[in-house]
């Protein structure tokens, strides 16, 4: 048993009672209404739309009948003001929703207990149905003489189809998730930008470029971050400024003592421990000239200055720039096709010189060059014959200052900062640094970077 407004409804499997021509249009989802013998109630039927032989029923009892008393004794009052209240009735029907008339007791079809109501003065309330067989109620109020001044009827219940109240609840659902839509959007939009800010933090942008908008959580957590991106960016600036000062500051003894070492030997003449002092003394600048390139590229990436260029010349000059012709190491060049390539000059050439130089500290006997190009990538080998690099450690190497458990490493240390810059200049090439074991022993260094480079700055 359920209500609804004054109204109780109960639910039922059967509707026996009924006549079979009622049944028939409960069946075809009509409302069924079952006036009592005085009209002043009424039992309504309804089928559920989703039950199988389910039904409502509910009994109306002067459903807002004092409303329509009060409604008609109105009606009257105001008429009974007018001196024409045929044409005061006229004016009045276009004030009301539904039908009022004055018509007489023999066209009002009442029973003989109405008509004595109505003889004492009593106001009517009657249901009946419409002729489209909707229940309605119907209102009677004396007018004088034979008269009577009827409302309505005034429909009680229209039993809306499935089809149209699935429509409605779906319009409604569509509603809800429409302005639900619109008020997550924007904080949608401030959480993707706030992610996009954290991920280039992640891979190395640290701008505090998280935008603050109005005085909510989302507010403080973006000052947060942009407080963060602050400090991690001091951080490291005042760490790159104390590495370039301390790199200046050391260069300038080491030079000192390449010059008093130099006029040692012109006293005393040349001796193998001068000799390697003075190679550790080399090494030691070229160190601080690493640490000082590093510190440079950590600022971020530069302004590339993109070109097409002879890679061989470039390899031709690296060579005679940094090997000694008075040393047992072999040095050769291979171009297995045209050596046109799309880079930065200055920087090529710069990654080119670091991994000649750990070719040279590690060979055996022999370093080559190997330029070769396919359909889609630049690559050039740098390979030595040294102790070469295991499979499961070649990357390692391109981190600053890496050691192996190797004899490659056991030989000369770790290999400080060469190999990490080549591999942040190739990665601002949209490339990488490849490492292999070749075949006869030894290590090959590899530049590979796409073609396609050159159709993105075009």
């Amino acid at each position: 048993m359920g209500s609804l407004a004054d109204l109780k409804f109960e639910q039922i499997n059967s509707v026996a009672g009924l006549s079979d021509s009622d049944q028939l249009r409960l069946s075809k989802g009509d409302v069924v209404v079952i006036p009592k013998v005085d009209h002043q109630a009424a039992d309504v039927y309804m089928s559920l739309p989703a039950g199988d032989k389910q039904y409502l029923v509910t009994r109306v009892v002067d459903i807002n009948a004092q409303l329509a008393r009060v409604t008609a004794l109105l009606a009257l009052r105001e008429l009974d003001r007018s001196a024409d209240r045929d044409q005061r009735l006229i004016q009045l029907k276009k004030g009301f929703g539904y039908p009022i008339e004055r018509i007489s007791k023999a066209e009002a079809k009442l029973s003989a207990a109405q008509l004595r109501s109505l003889k004492r003065g009593d106001v009517l309330v009657d249901i009946s149905e419409t002729a489209a067989n909707q229940p309605a109620i119907q209102v009677f109020a004396p007018f004088g003489g034979d008269d009577v001044l009827k409302l309505g009827p005034i429909p009680l219940f229209e039993w809306y189809p499935l089809e149209i109240l699935l429509m409605v609840g779906v319009s409604i659902l569509l509603a809800l998730v429409a302005a639900a839509y619109l008020l997550m959007r924007p904080l949608q939009k401030r959480l993707a930008r706030i992610a996009a800010a954290v991920s280039a933090m992640g891979d190395g942008d640290i701008e505090p470029d998280v935008p603050v908008e109005g005085d909510d959580a989302l507010t403080s957590l973006a000052r947060q971050i942009n407080a963060l991106a602050n400090r991690v960016q001091g951080l490291l600036a005042s760490q790159q400024e104390l590495t370039r000062a301390v790199s200046h500051e050391l260069r300038t003894p080491v030079s000192r003592l390449s010059f008093r070492l130099a006029m040692l030997e012109d006293e005393v003449g040349s001796h193998e421990r001068f000799e390697g002092i003075n190679k550790d003394l080399q090494d030691l600048n070229t160190l601080i000239d690493e640490i000082m390139v590093y510190a440079t590229l950590e600022q971020g990436e530069p302004d590339m200055q993109m070109e097409y260029f002879d890679v061989s010349e470039m390899i031709r000059t690296i060579e005679s720039e940094e090997y000694r012709a008075d040393r047992r190491v072999q040095v050769s060049q291979q171009v297995l096709t045209n050596t046109t390539v799309y880079a930065d000059r200055y920087y090529l050439k710069r990654a080119l010189k670091n991994l000649f130089s750990n070719a040279l500290r590690y060979a055996e006997s022999e370093v080559s060059f190997v330029y070769m190009q396919n359909e889609g990538q630049y690559c050039i080998a740098v390979r030595d014959d040294g102790p070469g690099i295991p499979a499961d450690q070649g990357r390692q190497v391109l981190k600053p200052f890496s050691k192996l458990d190797s004899s490659r490493s056991e030989t000369s240390g770790n290999y400080g900062l060469g190999l990490s810059i080549a591999d942040q200049i190739m990665s601002w090439h949209k490339g990488r640094v490849m490492i292999n074991s070749n075949k006869d022993g030894g290590a090959d260094f590899v530049l590979t970077w796409p073609k396609e480079q050159a159709l993105y700055d075009q």
